[in-house]
């Protein structure tokens, strides 16, 4: 009887070890069908990446337009140059010097620099990784400006602070932006669109058809953009 029962469980258990094992197309099979639906998931995960890390962005410029406006209730409705010669600091480093936030710690992320495009966090106050990391100020040169500060434009749809960028030939978020400058461009570096300060306090995404066709107290005024790089 017992020899009976061990030959049964002996063939119950080969039966089931028989039943799970694969066999070497089995196997490929199972790992085209993994590859293939990774390669479907992936595109649509980096997007819903992008996206989240466009809203970070958004987020990050609305708090800079917080402290910009304090800055200009105490300057008479002025905000720091883009970058004063005679203090040599840029319009982020003068804000910070004078309390208005605290100065971001070096390779961490904080609200003056862009998550989705290199360095991803601030660098320094020297001249290169410091003024290279952070969004850009417009070149107000239209506004005038006394004492090392720049008055806004008063007209609607002005830009203020910007995703931007040096050039192609030396891709490195930059800290002013002008909108007939052919190096110190807006960029597109969210699928294709830029987040942008208006001196209306609103924060948008805004494409290239839309910097084309941009006026000033009705005057076409195109700005300069870079719509497509690595990173």
């Amino acid at each position: 009887m017992k020899k009976g029962n061990m030959k049964i469980n002996n063939c119950s258990t080969n039966y089931l070890q028989g039943k799970w094992n694969f066999t070497l197309i089995e196997l490929l099979i199972v790992i085209s069908i993994i590859a293939i639906l990774a390669g479907l998931l992936l595109p649509a995960l980096k997007k819903s990446r992008d996206a989240a890390k466009g809203i970070v962005c958004k987020n990050n410029i609305k708090q800079v337009a917080l402290v910009l406006s304090q800055y200009s209730l105490d300057y008479s409705g002025y905000i720091p140059k883009y970058y004063d010669y005679d203090l040599k600091l840029t319009w982020q480093q003068i804000i910070c010097n004078e309390g208005y936030i605290a100065t971001p710690e070096r390779r961490k992320a904080c609200i003056f620099v862009c998550p989705s495009f290199r360095p991803y966090v601030y660098r320094g106050s020297d001249g290169t990784d410091g003024a290279g990391c952070i969004y850009g100020l417009w070149q107000n040169y239209l506004g005038g400006g006394i004492d090392g500060h720049i008055n806004l434009i008063t007209a609607t749809e002005t830009p203020i602070i910007s995703d931007t960028i040096i050039s192609v030939a030396d891709p490195r978020q930059w800290y002013c932006f002008y909108s007939t400058n052919s190096e110190k461009v807006i960029h597109l570096r969210h699928q294709k669109k830029a987040n942008i300060l208006f001196n209306d306090g609103s924060v948008r995404s805004i494409d290239g058809n839309y910097l084309n066709n941009f006026k000033i107290s009705g005057v076409l005024h195109p700005w300069n953009y870079i719509d497509a790089l690595s990173n």
